[in-house]
């Protein structure tokens, strides 16, 4: 279904269908976590992937003074790569996608950063709608840099004024001006999320050959 909508790449079929790139796999990992019938599954990952980025949480701080320009956090960290949830997924994904890569996306000299794949304890992506899946809500949790992890919340309805970040921990549903009397939430850690990405990174054969390797184990 999302193939035919055209939102994730196609070319070729088999061993000679195209890499999977980074917004791929944000796309299938959104589908996935958003639980939506196959009816739906196109419009409702549209309408996700496309949420703004809201309001952000951060624990931890930067080393002071010249020890911060020695730290180099993941994509995830900069506001102005995280601006829609299609982004923030794929900045999270970035260092896993880009490991041999010599250039960014803007064609500027690539410096490695932070990998949040690393910290599977701080991981986790999370997804809320209401019952007609009309509207909701993504939060991704994610490790930026040795001392840092940070927290990004989209939404399709406005974010209460007043929210802490207490606030949205002891009920994330009360963060937003839904007017939904019924939500439906789904959560993904760290180790599905990690494992998810690395058998879409791969090309289809490798999948074919690890699903085999574990089915013998």
């Amino acid at each position: 279904m999302l193939r035919a909508a055209n939102m994730i790449t196609k070319k070729g079929r088999g061993t000679s269908a195209a890499e999977m790139t980074k917004d791929d796999a944000a796309t299938i990992l959104t589908a996935l976590v958003s639980g939506a019938v196959m009816s739906q599954i196109a419009d409702v990952t549209s309408l996700l992937l496309n949420m703004k980025h809201v309001l952000s949480f951060t624990a931890g701080k930067m080393p002071p003074g010249l020890g911060a320009l020695r730290v180099s956090p993941s994509l995830f960290y900069r506001a102005s790569k995280t601006a829609t949830l299609r982004d923030g997924l794929a900045a999270v994904l970035d260092e896993t996608w880009a490991q041999d890569a010599e250039f960014d996306e803007d064609g500027n000299e690539r410096y490695p950063g932070f990998d949040s794949l690393i910290d599977l304890v701080s991981l986790s992506f999370t997804v809320g709608m209401d019952s007609r899946r009309s509207g909701g809500f993504a939060v991704i949790k994610a490790r930026v840099t040795r001392d840092i992890v940070m927290t990004r919340l989209y939404s399709t309805w406005p974010i209460k004024t007043s929210v802490t970040e207490e606030d949205f921990l002891i009920d994330p549903w009360s963060a937003f001006d839904s007017g939904a009397k019924l939500m439906i939430a789904s959560r993904v850690d760290g180790p599905v999320f990690a494992a998810a990405a690395t058998c879409l990174k791969e090309s289809s054969s490798k999948t074919r050959h690890r699903i085999k390797r574990l089915a013998r184990q």
